[in-house]
């Protein structure tokens, strides 16, 4: 992997070396979402880890490999008034990069907090935004992509309401859990020096032009479209939108590497980062709407997951119904 792309070669062997090999795949994916602001087709990133794994860290890191022009550190705190009234259009074309969402929603009241993922999923989405309430109303304006971090408890607690708002649709979720050995290996890598030097190592090169438009061929069309099924399936996010960001994914990756065209290299690291789009809160998800779509009873699927039908059944019904809602099965 990345014979042809030196710059995510760079950030990988950066991560791997300083942070281990579970946060490799992490930083290159956050580089993708960031240099896809500037992109026709943008690539948001959801990241999900329990709380200490370097959600922050790696965001931070992976700033210090571009332009300071090229993103907004949004910080955990910022409601809709605050980007209108503090950036404007100086959002087009910028990756937001939330630290800490599980910060952000708990500060808000609800109806603060509907406003807030409401528009950041229209922007990321459409790249326009209208606020109209009582006597306050303004427009935004602004081709964003988003980094947004969260801790795994606060997931647990708030994916309910980001799925039926579609929010989470907009996004590719990641999760990961870094292995004991690792997270040893990194304190002690850490004490046994004065200072980390975070960022030390730059991207080589990137594009002196940005790449506006990045071809892909049919046959690799073809293949993405079955990862966005595989992924689609595994994360039960909406097959439309998944497609939307694997496709989005690719092509950034792409132009991250100074190509305008998807080659083998993108095509084999969208297909590494799929096992860390499997949501660890539902477990079997997957198998239950694999075995589903092959024409199995409830009571079929239950067996074959060597589970109690009458205990069992309420959540496969719950996994087939959300499945069909968002249009996987």
């Amino acid at each position: 992997m990345f014979e042809e792309s030196p710059n995510s070669r760079v950030i990988w062997d950066y991560f791997n070396e300083n942070f281990g090999q579970m946060l490799a795949p992490v930083g290159v994916l956050k580089a993708c979402a960031l240099y896809s602001a500037r992109l026709p087709n943008r690539f948001n990133l959801f990241c999900v880890a329990p709380v200490g794994q370097f959600k922050s860290a790696t965001s931070i890191i992976v700033q210090q490999f571009f332009p300071k022009t090229y993103y907004i550190d949004m910080g955990s705190d910022f409601t809709i008034h605050a980007i209108q009234s503090h950036y404007g259009k100086k959002i087009d074309r910028k990756c937001l990069m939330v630290n800490d969402a599980t910060l952000l929603f708990s500060t808000k009241e609800k109806r603060a907090k509907e406003r807030l993922i409401n528009a950041l999923a229209e922007l990321s989405s459409e790249g326009y935004y209208k606020y109209s309430e009582r006597q306050s109303k303004f427009e935004l304006y602004g081709r964003i992509s988003i980094i947004m971090n969260m801790s795994l408890e606060s997931y647990k607690h708030n994916r309910g309401k980001l799925f039926e708002s579609t929010f989470l649709d907009r996004f590719l979720k990641v999760f990961y859990k870094m292995p004991p050995k690792e997270l040893v290996n990194y304190c002690r890598m850490y004490f046994n020096k004065k200072e980390l030097k975070v960022g030390e190592s730059k991207v080589e090169k990137l594009p002196k032009r940005l790449t506006r438009r990045c071809d892909i061929s049919e046959d690799y069309r073809e293949v993405l479209v079955g990862f966005s099924k595989d992924i689609s399936a595994i994360s039960l996010t909406s097959l439309t939108r998944t497609e939307e960001q694997i496709l989005a994914l690719a092509k950034s990756h792409a132009c991250l590497n100074g190509r305008a065209e998807v080659d083998d290299d993108d095509i084999d690291f969208v297909r590494s980062i799929i096992s860390f789009c499997s949501d660890p809160i539902s477990p079997n998800q997957e198998k239950i709407v694999r075995l589903y779509m092959q024409g199995r009873s409830y009571k079929d699927i239950c067996l074959l997951l060597n589970m109690d039908y009458k205990t069992y059944k309420p959540y496969v019904s719950r996994v087939i119904q959300t499945a069909k809602l968002r249009g996987i099965v």
